[in-house]
């Protein structure tokens, strides 16, 4: 294991391993002298040969008698090389949720078994609530990307595009978790998919008025998308689709029930959809007080069980699935820097237990 690895001989071994990687070396394949790589790789003999030697002893290369250094393991880096910052802001603390919290320490874990080295940057505390954010925003993260001490980013945050444009100066890629316009690529929950499949299974179960109930910052690209795509198709003509603006706070939760319950009855929702499980446990709280008994299906995590006072339909998104795809991106975006990364949906899933898809 690399003990620091922004010394020159940090910095030595990225750039061996990345000159294998991009030549496409494979098993058995020479390496040019050490003289010859140290000249071309621009580094002295004082940050090359330890460079070497390191990776000898986490089994990337061999030193073979007569023949030179040849390749043994692409993947064998070594241990603490690669440097990840974690810009996660200030974690959530409502008992509800701990959705950030969660996230956050399977992202932890999966950094910890790629064996890279995590560096942790926390939100300023004059900048909560203040949306997107800059790199300055979040302690020493604009002088750790600025010096060179970090390979990329991993953050929930929201960053501007100036904080794109200063990681791309500095060729430090950032991978967005859920979801950020701004960023270069990133890793998000795909709720078209979600909101399609929730609708044909209240359609499934004969609801002909649905209410969808989500957050407003995201609540016009769904409508959108569904009155696109959606509405348009034979199948669903029928039905009537309306939208309501509702999060996780108390309050705006407790709105959202009384803008549905407000509707006269006869042209009430028979289907709820709802894209966010506090907002949902709230919203039943609610209503399972009152004669109105809808069929309901709710945007869940698998790792947070909650558990509703009504009936409802869950659809799952795995939050150690999303860790361990977004650690696997942005590894791979570090050693292949030209590698072209889409954005990459995570799509909800039943539970594993068909017992447990109605509560």
């Amino acid at each position: 294991m690399i003990q620091n690895p922004d010394t020159q001989t940090g910095s030595c071994c990225r750039s061996i391993i990345r000159y294998i990687l991009n030549k496409e070396l494979k098993r058995g394949d020479k390496l040019p002298s050490q003289e010859e790589l140290r000249r071309e790789l621009d580094f002295s003999h004082n940050s090359m040969t330890p460079a070497m030697n390191l990776l000898v002893e986490s089994g990337m290369l061999e030193r073979k008698r007569r023949l030179g250094t040849v390749v043994v393991d692409t993947d064998a880096v070594p241990a603490g090389l690669w440097r990840i910052g974690l810009a996660f802001g200030v974690l959530d603390s409502t008992p509800e949720c701990k959705f950030e919290t969660i996230l956050s320490r399977y992202v932890q874990e999966k950094i910890q078994r790629a064996h890279c080295h995590a560096r942790y940057y926390i939100l300023n505390y004059d900048k909560i609530g203040q949306v997107p954010h800059g790199l300055s925003d979040f302690g020493l993260l604009e002088s750790d990307v600025e010096s060179g001490r970090l390979d990329a980013i991993l953050s929930m945050a929201f960053f501007d595009s100036e904080s794109s444009t200063i990681l791309n100066s500095y060729n430090t890629p950032m991978c967005n978790i859920v979801g950020s316009e701004y960023t270069p690529f990133r890793v998000e929950l795909d709720t078209r998919d979600f909101v399609e499949r929730s609708i044909k299974i209240l359609k499934e179960k004969c609801c002909r008025r649905i209410a969808i109930v989500m957050d407003c910052e995201f609540l016009a690209n769904i409508a959108d998308y569904i009155r696109s795509n959606i509405i348009p198709q034979p199948e669903y003509s029928n039905l009537k689709i309306n939208f309501i603006d509702g999060s996780g706070e108390k309050e705006r939760a407790r709105k959202a029930a009384d803008a549905v319950m407000s509707i006269p009855a006869k042209e009430r929702p028979d289907g709820l959809i709802i894209l966010n499980d506090v907002l949902a446990l709230a919203m039943t709280s609610i209503i399972s007080n009152t004669s109105y008994t809808p069929s309901i299906v709710v945007q869940c995590n698998k790792q947070i069980p909650l558990y509703y006072p009504m009936h409802v339909t869950k659809l799952e998104f795995d939050m150690e699935k999303l860790a361990e795809i977004s650690v696997g991106i942005v590894i791979n975006k570090i050693k292949y820097p030209e590698l072209v990364v889409d954005v990459t949906k995570i799509k909800a899933e039943e539970p594993e237990d068909a017992a447990v898809l109605v509560i």
